[in-house]
């Protein structure tokens, strides 16, 4: 029986993550939490007591900010966790994300792919404009996250010096580099290896900005897991569909309502992000009690 670990980050909505943890329920998968450390009063207790097969673990905590390395960090500090007991599989997802199959269907599909790697790139060759993102240095991003204060202007002054100064902090021209959808489901030996590569990511995406959609995708481009890809497609959804991840790009939050949810059942894909409950919760219990009928 191979088994899986689910690494989650989660910062709100608990309501949603108390029903994606109830779907993942089954004593073939560990799951490992990463609850953002600016959350106050989060109930452990209450989230150790939902689940009947699976085991879950609460991993050590830091505060994280979008488009930051702390978005990195959080991901490395899952893998490190998950890796001490080693897994088939590790899923990366969200707190707001649902599956969208049985884990009798993912399982079996996973092994009969095992070895594969499930992370998606977005094009062929990375466009130039996201170089930018690594190449200057994005002091602030891991305080200003989407907020646009006062810090996030000095940073956008910053910003625009080092291009008209024609900064390049990575002088190394061999490597390539890349991007795609920031979740996936890679095997143990692809998240030894990036644990492994803990220097290089540090030293290169650190001070960066939205750098968790490059650091695994640029590790694989250089090493032979580029050839365990299981699938490169390149669609007008940053390669999510071939990690399995549906990610909804119809509306400009993200988020899903009830009229997708006949777009969602009848999907290939394994996992749907987003959902929020200020948004429609509707879809949330349509989506909950399709999957769970079919457990």
């Amino acid at each position: 029986m191979s088994r899986h670990a689910y690494l989650i980050t989660a910062h709100h909505q608990f309501e949603i993550l108390e029903k994606l943890l109830t779907l993942l329920d089954d004593p073939r998968n560990d799951i490992y939490i990463h609850i953002d450390f600016k959350v106050k009063n989060f109930d452990f207790d209450r989230f150790n007591s939902i689940l009947k097969f699976s085991q879950i673990f609460f991993v050590p905590r830091i505060p994280v900010f979008w488009g930051g390395y702390s978005q990195i960090k959080a991901t490395l500090i899952l893998l490190k966790e998950s890796v001490k007991k080693g897994y088939a599989y590790y899923h990366f997802i969200s707190g707001v994300d649902l599956p969208l199959k049985t884990q009798d269907y993912i399982h079996n599909f996973f092994d009969e792919y095992q070895g594969s790697e499930f992370v998606g790139f977005e094009a062929p060759i990375m466009a130039q404009r996201f170089y930018s993102r690594f190449q200057i240095y994005h002091l602030f991003q891991d305080k200003i996250g989407r907020k646009k204060s006062p810090l996030y202007y000095w940073e956008e002054v910053l910003v625009f010096i080092q291009k008209r100064l024609h900064l390049h902090r990575i002088s190394n021209k061999e490597i390539i580099f890349q991007k795609g959808c920031n979740w996936f489901s890679i095997t143990d030996n692809l998240a030894k290896y990036i644990l492994s590569k803990e220097y290089f990511i540090k030293d290169t995406f650190a001070y960066s900005r939205c750098c968790d959609e490059l650091f695994v995708h640029t590790l694989i481009m250089n090493s032979d897991f580029k050839e365990r890809v299981y699938q490169n497609k390149y669609d007008n959804d940053e390669g999510s569909s071939a990690c399995l991840r549906y990610v909804n790009f119809k509306y400009k939050d993200n988020v899903f309502r009830t009229a997708d949810y006949y777009d969602l059942i009848s999907s290939e894909l394994f996992f749907a992000r987003k959902f929020d409950i200020n948004v429609d919760r509707e879809i949330i219990e349509k989506v909950f009690s399709y999957v769970s009928a079919t457990k």
